[in-house]
């Protein structure tokens, strides 16, 4: 048996007749083996193709650097012995680290076909949970949850204002918080974590754009901790399953086949990403596009069957998501001009959910439009989000509970919207607004 062993916990790699039981650097009883190392490293590879990219590298700038494959949060670093000799890595990691470790890395692509496989699979391991039949159960966890926070908000206005009127900021204090906690209580994370959660995926959402490089240390030191926090929560639902998503996530499997634990780990990392910002994000930005069209906040008061409608228009109108990007498969044809296979596009999902070519008034929210849930916010076919019913259950609700709540609602002061690129949302809605003496 090979004794080649990674630390997973402080990085230290040894080799001898046999793997420790735990590292002799700090103790940990963390440490892969060899074969986990190489396994991981060919997971998402074609083995040849890269062995023949680093044995024909022509740049000699590139030949002492360290080597990535993949890229993203489940990408791995070479552990193979002799891409070690060629490239100086000797471990195994989540991309992540590696990223921080190795900061000139020469990242490759993996094996497209084996990947998209390997995606496809994941997919149908992660999708059970997200259909709408199953989402739809958590649909008392959700009112009660939003008519908790929405209950503290408005007790809040009527303490401090004057005779029920008053003050709120209705991102900072019920919409940015909220899905964190949710999600959270769904996965089984107790409440008291909620809080610290938020925190870590606020800085992990921006991943998505470029980060300037006095923020990076805090971005990998709160990705690292988040890892760390779920990781540990993973490792207990293997000992001590329960009756809820983590448990369902740590034990899924098809044809006796589950999700290893990196990709667990990192599928758990973007579920908090993709089901945080987004939804504060719809929340806000509908909100006050609402109020910058009160005819249609008073349509949506007198009939609240529109909601599911309506949240679908403000999707439309003002989503989160203002750009995607995909890669050709094959050379296609734009306006003229031609692509080829392999390159890389930035879709303007926002533009193309205004289009007057497609929609009609399409600068004006219109909450019974009635091919409104025709917007591309949450992709198509292969690429939909699978948390779209949960984004919009969650809207639903949350605004919902704004109307019951308060009235005569407007804006005190400026919105302030966040800086980032690929999600477009609000810091700050200041809103006034009157406690309702009586809820409908």
């Amino acid at each position: 048996m090979n004794g080649e062993w990674l630390c997973r916990d402080c990085l230290a790699h040894g080799s001898g007749a046999a793997v420790p039981s735990r590292c002799p650097d700090c103790g940990s009883p963390r440490l892969r083996t060899h074969e986990e190392l190489f396994a991981l490293s060919i997971a998402h590879v074609d083995c040849d193709a890269f062995f023949a990219s680093v044995e024909k590298r022509d740049d000699p700038s590139l030949r002492d650097k360290p080597l990535i494959i993949g890229g993203g949060v489940r990408g791995v670093v070479s552990t193979c012995c002799y891409i070690a000799r060629q490239s100086g890595v000797r471990s195994a990691m989540p991309m992540f680290k590696a990223r921080q470790l190795c900061p000139d890395a020469v990242i490759l692509k993996p094996d497209m076909a084996k990947y998209v496989a390997v995606s496809r699979q994941i997919r149908r391991l992660m999708a059970d949970p997200f259909r709408v039949r199953e989402v739809d159960r958590l649909r008392d966890v959700i009112d009660r949850r939003v008519g908790v926070s929405a209950d503290r908000l408005a007790a809040g206005v009527a303490t401090a204002g004057d005779h029920g009127r008053g003050r709120l900021d209705l991102v900072a204090d019920f919409s940015y918080p909220l899905p964190v906690e949710i999600f959270s209580g769904w996965l089984g994370i107790p409440d008291e974590d909620a809080p610290q959660f938020r925190t870590w995926t606020s800085w992990v959402a921006r991943s998505r754009d470029p980060l300037p490089d006095d923020e990076r240390q805090e971005f990998f030191e709160a990705l690292e901790a988040m890892w760390e926090h779920l990781e540990a929560q993973v490792v207990e639902r293997r000992r001590r399953p329960a009756d809820d998503l983590l448990t369902h996530l740590v034990t899924a499997s098809i044809d006796g086949e589950g999700l290893s634990h990196e990709d667990l780990m990192a599928q758990l990392i973007t579920l908090y990403m993709a089901g945080h910002e987004p939804t504060a994000g719809l929340v806000g930005n509908g909100v006050l596009a609402l109020l910058r069209h009160p005819d249609q906040i008073e349509v949506l008061r007198h009939d609240r069957d529109l909601l599911r409608n309506a949240v679908s228009e403000l999707l439309r109108y003002d989503g989160p998501n203002q750009f995607v990007r995909r890669i050709t498969t094959r050379p296609i044809v734009l306006q003229g001009r031609e692509i080829p296979a392999g390159a890389v596009l930035y879709v303007g999902l926002a533009s193309a959910n205004r289009d007057p070519r497609r929609w009609n008034d399409a600068d004006r929210v219109v909450v019974d439009r009635p091919d409104a849930s025709e917007h591309l916010q949450f992709g198509a076919g292969a690429h939909s989000c699978l948390g779209a019913h949960l984004a919009r259950l969650q809207a639903e609700r949350m605004i919902d509970a704004v109307l019951d709540r308060f009235e005569h609602l407007e804006l005190d002061g400026d919105p302030v919207w966040s800086n980032r690129m690929f999600i477009r949302g609000l810091q700050s809605l200041p809103l006034r607004v009157q406690v309702r003496a009586t809820r409908p």
